[in-house]
């Protein structure tokens, strides 16, 4: 159960069902949303019946459950995605290939109007849509609850409107500001009062064209369904997401609430956000000031709906910080080394020009007269240069990065025959046998003059950057275009490469300086904290350390023993964060590898300032037993040693010179192991998910060996595997079960994989009586397994007189995997056991915590 492809966790779930669990894995378990016919009232019923059943039967239970307006209703079950219609079930469809995780199953009355339509009418979809200015592109964002409508032959859209505002009941006023389109693929026509509906709607059926619908564009404030049942809402601090604060109706009542809550006089300076259900963190934009009328519209996330809101405290109202835009902008210093970061709050219609006047008021300029501007920048590159006029609404600095620098005095006068050209810090990786460019460090722009050559530049370049000349004489230059280098000679005329003349979107060729990536880097004004995780604990923070992110490797170490009260700083050793599983990265961080702390978090660029807060500023550390430079000579490997006779398997931490071999290991293995004779041979395996993959040769050397994703497993060679007649056949033979998900027969492989001789004419029967004993299987358990030749995933069964050996054609058994005896029965035969327990106080811990978080949440609703 603590098994998960190659990883053994400590953790367990659990849940108290209000059925037994054999009964309930013969049924099928479905939420439908039922949507009342004369009500705005939303019942979310579940559903359980056999899993042969059919929607019909569904239609049958609910009417039990539910209210009709008439006894003669007749029900209907749709398939809802992000606030379209997909799908119209038919009443004979069987409900296990139906999936509700993903979709919303909606459950309503045909209106009678629907039952009867002519040849001449259609039934369309209508969507209400709002319009998505986001990134300077026009998308449709569609929300509430979409319908169905017919309409009528030579009926206009005036006539259609009086249907609509009667149906959807909304007062007049609020539906004078409504307009109306026709949309196909995303695309709005907008719709006169005198135009034909029906002339849009070439096609009848409803079932798939959700591609085309009438659309109603108007703010989201309608009327909306109420949701019988209440939410519990947990409140998590925006800089805290994995903390559950507290619990709770409408925008004020919330804020209200969360302010009462933490003390606050002004509930307008709490500001909220909504959670993403699939990467469990904060969505990147914030709810805006009573843009979401009810509870229920903050916590949906497509067709998800979270239980979490997160919150953050301002320093002026939302109200008045809604008519400003806050910019982060990266001033860098003209003459030090130096980069600081200024939070810049205008109003939203300033321009440029006003962002670098307010900063002139903030930073300090090298003289008084300096001309500032503003860059946009993106994985070290310049994308853009924002010209004084253009307006700071439409400007995002959540993925890129703005930074404000001098313009220098070389720059202002630029001749009709030099170049001002973008120059770019690169480096060439060849990861996967493709050469790479990957850029690093500041990029900037020079001015290269008619004739100059590379020499000349790089005079100025090394002047410019102030890099030693010893560092500098192993530079390479080269032109970069559409990411393909070539390189430059120092006689070679530079500006002859570069045949375009503006800057703006010119990043597509840079002059590139190529090097490693030691170079003086730019120091940041603030210190960040950072927060520590154990690495085998690395979702609880243990400490927090304030660093400054120039502190080099020896320093973050040395902080990190001095806080543990370790004497040899050596002995720790660092993994970085991945932001996108939540997890310590696979590699760990190598001895004085990164120079710098803001190495350790190089990615950070990409992502807003709001989120390195968040989620970069983690470090994972461990403790070693020996000090990392020792660490470095040699390869850790961590072996699964099976016992030949007993069922057991324990596992060594394998430490050998780099250069060693298998036979090393083998070596090393034979004194830690207990062998069933002294003579016993060893081999070593490369095992995933339950399948051998390889036997490693005794001569390859270990450095290249991944014990990461693969598990490396040792076992004796049994005495009938060294003397292989030539007729014989070496081969696989691996557990199975059939899974039928998803109407697809598939093969799961489970337990452990092992090799088996197979002598020529040997029938299936006798094969049996050799793998019954050899996996002490009792005689009961052992009559219900199934044998089959497997390839490639497909199961053949075999009877007792089968030939098993003319099944298998090749003799090797290196990379044979796809072919293999597979022992089909469930997963309850004896498992091998680890001499090592695995420690459950975590897994206790966890479950005894679970129950207090449920009893809270009990007693929560109590008093809610």
């Amino acid at each position: 159960m603590l098994f998960h492809y190659n990883q053994t966790s400590d953790i367990l779930y659990f849940e108290v069902l209000d059925i037994r669990l054999p009964e309930l894995r013969g049924l099928k378990t479905l939420k439908v949303a039922f949507h009342h016919a004369t009500k705005d009232e939303v019942v979310i019923h579940t559903i359980r019946l056999p899993r042969q059943s059919t929607v019909g039967d569904v239609i049958n239970d609910l009417k039990t459950k539910v209210e009709l307006s008439n006894p003669n209703a007749e029900l209907r079950l749709l398939e809802v995605f992000y606030h379209k219609i997909y799908k119209i079930f038919p009443l004979n469809e069987k409900i296990e290939n139906i999936n509700d995780q993903y979709w919303t199953l909606r459950a309503e009355e045909i209106p009678e109007e629907e039952k009867n339509v002519s040849p001449n009418e259609c039934l369309i979809h209508v969507y209400h849509f709002m319009k998505d200015t986001a990134q300077n592109q026009v998308q449709v964002q569609n929300f509430g609850e979409p319908f169905f409508l017919v309409i009528h032959e030579g009926e206009t859209l005036a006539e259609v409107k009086v249907r609509v505002q009667k149906k959807l009941r909304v007062p007049d006023e609020e539906f004078s500001k409504w307009k109306f389109a026709f949309l196909s693929l995303g695309r709005p026509v907008y719709l006169q009062d005198s135009d034909i509906v029906s002339s849009y709607f070439q096609r009848r059926d409803v079932y798939g064209a959700w591609e085309q619908y009438l659309g109603l564009e108007h703010s989201d404030k309608a009327p909306k369904r109420s949701y019988a049942a209440n939410q519990v809402v947990r409140f998590r601090s925006l800089e805290k997401p994995k903390d559950e604060e507290s619990k709770l109706n409408n925008y004020d009542d919330v804020v209200e609430r969360v302010a009462r809550h933490l003390g606050l006089d002004d509930p307008s300076k709490i500001r909220l956000t909504s959670h993403n259900c699939y990467s469990q963190q904060p969505k990147p934009q914030p709810i805006k000031y009573r843009a979401a009328e009810h509870l229920s519209d903050m916590l949906v996330h497509y067709n998800q709906t979270s239980d979490i809101l997160y919150f953050e405290v301002l320093d002026i109202p939302l109200p008045e910080l809604r008519g400003l835009k806050t910019l982060k902008v990266a001033f860098h210093h003209a003459t030090k080394d130096e980069v600081v970061i200024h939070t810049i709050k205008l109003p939203r219609q300033s321009t440029v020009g006003d962002v670098i006047n307010d900063l002139k008021t903030k930073v300090e300029l090298s003289n008084p007269n300096a001309e500032l501007r503003l860059l946009e920048v993106f994985y070290h590159k310049i994308y853009k240069i924002f010209p004084l006029n253009e307006k700071i609404e439409n400007i995002n600095d959540q993925y890129w990065t703005l930074r404000a620098e001098e313009i220098p005095e070389e720059e202002k006068n630029v001749s009709p025959n030099d170049r001002l050209i973008h120059v770019y810090h690169f480096m060439k990786d060849t990861a996967q046998n493709q050469v790479q460019v990957q850029n690093f460090g500041e990029p900037f722009f020079l001015v290269i003059h008619e004739g100059e050559t590379l020499a000349e530049v790089e005079v100025r370049v090394q002047k410019k950057l102030r890099v030693p000349d010893e560092e500098f004489s192993k530079w390479k230059f080269a032109f970069l275009s559409l990411g393909r280098p070539e390189y430059l000679q120092d006689s070679d005329i530079v500006s002859s490469y570069f045949q375009r003349r503006d800057v703006y979107g010119a990043w597509e060729q840079y002059l590139g300086l190529e090097h490693s990536d030691s170079a003086p880097k730019r120091s940041y004004a603030a210190n960040q904290v950072f927060r520590f995780r154990s690495l085998e604990k690395p979702k609880d923070e243990e400490f927090c350390l304030e660093l400054s992110k120039l502190h080099n490797y020896d320093d973050v170490v040395e902080r990190v023993a001095c806080h543990l009260g370790l004497d040899d700083p050596c002995k720790i050793r660092l993994t970085s964060h991945n932001c996108y599983s939540q997890q310590p990265k696979p590699q760990p961080i190598k001895y004085r590898g990164a120079e710098h702390l803001n190495d350790f978090v190089l990615t950070a660029e990409f992502f807003s300032p709001l989120d390195r807060l968040r989620i970069f500023y983690i470090l994972n550390f461990e403790v070693l037993d020996i000090p990392l430079p020792e660490l470095r000579g040699l390869k850790t490997l961590k072996v699964a040693f099976h016992h030949a006779t007993k069922d057991e398997v324990v596992v060594h931490t394998i430490r050998l010179p780099r250069q060693s071999t298998v036979g090393d290991v083998i070596n090393e293995l034979k004194t830690k192991v207990e062998l069933s004779n002294p003579n016993a041979e060893l081999r070593l395996l490369e095992v995933f998910y339950h399948k051998i993959y390889k036997i490693f040769p005794l001569n390859e050397k270990i450095e290249n060996i991944n014990d990461q994703y693969w598990t490396l497993r040792a076992e004796e060679i049994p005495e009938e595997e060294k003397n292989v007649s030539p007729n014989d056949r070496l081969i696989h033979v691996y557990h199975f079960m059939k899974d039928t998900a998803q109407n697809q027969v598939q093969v799961q492989n489970f337990g452990e994989p092992f090799f088996l001789v197979i002598h020529e004419g040997e029938t299936l029967a006798e094969v049996k009586v050799r793998v019954q004993k050899k996996l002490r299987v009792p005689d009961e358990e052992f009559s219900k397994w199934k044998f089959a030749f497997l390839s490639l995933g497909r199961p053949e069964y075999l009877q007792d007189s089968d030939i098993v050996s003319s099944r298998f054609q090749r003799r090797d058994v290196y990379g044979a995997w796809e072919q293999y005896l597979g022992l089909e029965h469930s997963d309850n035969a004896p498992k091998r056991s680890y001499a090592a327990n695995q420690n459950d106080t975590h897994l206790r811990s966890r479950l005894e915590s679970t129950i207090r978080k449920k009893n809270r949440l009990n007693l929560h609703q109590c008093i809610g």
